[in-house]
């Protein structure tokens, strides 16, 4: 390769990876699928600046990304689970206490992400982080499709299409 050349080979892996779990956790709900995506595209941020990421940037703008990452991750995932558990329940969602315990779950980790993050607890978020991944995946893998069969036998045509 030429020195003028960057090397793209680990953003081009990284894109990849992506897309392969972008389109592993589609289930056919538009809204859902979107918000799905943003959750996994911060997750994905979060573990690429960890890989970056060393204990002399503690004080640098890479803590602060991950501080901030972190921070967007738990906002932005209390968010999403409400608004699916409040979907599920306008639906009567019959496994609704299930699903609702599992976001608990989640929820629970991101929280807990997000103040290790806070507490310089590198070695924790290095460890946690592609749990956060892999639990996600999980969810939607094994919960979140189970809805979706109930979800488009139950559209109402006033409120248009789900997907």
């Amino acid at each position: 390769m030429s020195g003028d050349t960057p090397d793209t080979s680990n953003d081009s892996w990284e894109e990849t990876r992506r897309a392969w779990f972008q389109e592993m956790t589609k289930l056919g709900i538009e809204r859902f699928d979107q918000a799905h995506e943003h959750l996994m595209d911060l997750i994905l941020d979060v573990n690429r600046t960890l890989a970056t990421f060393s204990l002399e940037q503690a004080e640098d703008e890479g803590w602060l990304a991950l501080l901030s990452l972190a921070k967007q991750l738990e906002i932005y995932g209390r968010g999403l689970f409400a608004s699916e558990e409040e979907s599920m329940r306008e639906e009567n969602y019959p496994d609704l206490h299930r699903h609702k315990r599992a976001h608990l779950q989640l929820v629970g980790e991101l929280t807990r992400f997000r103040q290790r993050a806070a507490e310089a607890d590198l070695a924790y978020c290095r460890s946690s982080a592609p749990a956060l991944k892999i639990d996600l995946f999980d969810h939607i893998q094994q919960l979140d499709v189970a809805y979706v069969p109930f979800f488009r036998r139950r559209q109402r045509p006033h409120l248009g299409p789900y997907a």
